[in-house]
């Protein structure tokens, strides 16, 4: 019997098919990074990034909200970061120290009325401060660990908590600012002035980033009062039984101890006590002289409305 005659030519041909075929196409090349990324204000979304070659601070704005939760201190980045997504690591707790504490979660239930445009939602409140108080000048987190790549690495939380107050007693939060040295003990240290010009400093041992707390302090001008929040109510013309000091504390700790504070309004942060209805927001405060008084925005006050208070 005659054996089958294969033709190579096919075979090799189909052969090469077949390796075409089960070959996956080859990925992009994303731009490799050049930077590292040394602080984040994510009330801005200014993200602040340092050339690996040159040293030299680039800042650029990163409007997206979800990619920038991803960002981290420490974390490569590419030029065009603002236009490309990037992978941050894992944020994780040194490991001597135990979890890291859960901040609590801000109610979220959202007023159903149209957001005026121009006005961001969510995050820290904009809170606008003048007259002699604190002036935060740097804030570092992980001196101890690298003093080169961690100063003034996280300088806009603290920055825009405590800036115009008299006293700030600021809790440290990893979760917030991010940990530049995953796996390292890291201390905290700000510096900071005051209407005399002095320079002072507050700081907090390693590991810091678990709330610790940092308490800065600017003395008062003689005869000028300041702010001390008795009561903020969102809601009054809604329900004045269930509204009255409903949202006294977030205030109370964006503006007692200062001279002049304008506050933001934001249902995010102080939750939305009646869903649906356009709300108004009041806040009766007095300066240390007995007088009370009232600072007011009206419905719907969440979306971002500003009130100022003032102490002559």
């Amino acid at each position: 019997m005659s054996q089958p005659t294969i033709d190579l030519r096919s075979f090799g041909a189909l052969i090469a098919l077949g390796l075409c075929t089960a070959l996956p196409a080859l990925p992009a090349f994303a731009a490799p990074p050049c930077c590292t990324i040394v602080s984040i204000d994510k009330a801005t979304g200014i993200v602040t990034l340092r050339d690996n070659k040159t040293g030299k601070l680039e800042k650029v704005t990163v409007n997206d909200q979800k990619k920038l939760a991803t960002l981290a201190v420490g974390q490569p980045a590419s030029a065009n970061l603002a236009e490309q997504p990037v992978a941050a690591p894992t944020v994780k707790p040194p490991a001597a120290q135990a979890a890291a504490p859960t901040a609590p979660t801000a109610k979220s239930a959202s007023p159903q009325a149209p957001a005026p445009s121009g006005n961001a939602v969510g995050g820290a409140p904009t809170t606008a401060k003048s007259g002699a108080g604190i002036t935060v000048v740097s804030a570092s987190y992980g001196l101890n660990v690298n003093a080169q790549t961690a100063t003034g690495n996280v300088t806009g939380d603290i920055a825009q908590t405590c800036n115009g107050k008299s006293n700030c007693d600021y809790r440290v939060d990893f979760h917030r600012i991010g940990d530049p040295f995953p796996g390292r003990q890291k201390a905290y240290n700000v510096t900071y002035s005051c209407a005399d010009g002095q320079q002072r400093q507050a700081s907090a041992p390693a590991e810091a980033g678990f709330g610790s707390i940092v308490s800065l302090s600017c003395p008062v001008a003689e005869g000028r009062g300041v702010i001390n929040v008795t009561s903020a109510a969102y809601g009054m013309n809604v329900n004045a039984n269930t509204a009255t000091n409903n949202a006294t504390a977030d205030i109370a700790q964006q503006c007692n101890g200062q001279a002049n504070c304008s506050y933001r309004v934001d249902f995010h942060r102080i939750g939305d006590p009646f869903p649906g209805r356009p709300k108004t927001y009041t806040a009766t405060y007095n300066c240390g002289d007995g007088q009370q008084r009232q600072a007011f925005a009206p419905a719907e006050a969440g979306f971002g409305s500003v009130v100022s208070l003032h102490c002559p």
